[in-house]
Formats: structure tokens, sequence, C-alpha cells
């Protein structure tokens, strides 16, 4: 969680719907900025990110360990 990013954080959790999850069903992890969720990735202290992929800043997940990921959300899945 991203604190005072609505917009981030509806997104992540919009993912989280397409899959059947709730917020609920993950532990959240404040960061306190864009940024500082970033360095938080790149030091391992939250597991998964989900990120828009036009604000930049994704340059880093090359260091993580499982690398950086985005979950597939295919528009022929109408459920999801």
């Amino acid at each position: 969680m991203v604190v005072g990013s609505p917009a981030l954080n509806q997104n992540a959790f919009a993912v989280l719907a397409f899959g059947g999850l709730t917020r609920n069903d993950v532990k959240l992890v404040e960061f306190s900025s864009y940024g500082a969720m970033w360095k938080g990735i790149l030091k391992q202290r939250g597991g998964r990110r989900h990120r828009l992929h036009h604000l930049g800043s994704g340059e880093g997940g090359g260091s993580l360990t499982r690398g950086l990921v985005y979950p597939p959300t295919p528009a022929a899945d109408k459920a999801g």
C-alpha cells in the first residue's frame, strides 16, 4: 500500500479481484511513497507488487530474486 495514493492501491485491488482475491486475502505492507515502495521491494520487504505500466520506476526489478512479473489479465476471461 502506498499511503496517500488511492489510484495505485485501487489498481492493485482490481488485479486481486480479477484473481478472485480481496485485500483480506493478502498481507498489506504500507509504504510512505511510490519511491519508498520500490526501495522496500528491492530490499525484499514486500514480496509482491502490482504497478502501473506507465509510471516508470520498474527498472530496478532486475535485482529482484524472483524478477518482476505482471499477472495475466486476459480480456477473454469474462468472469475475471
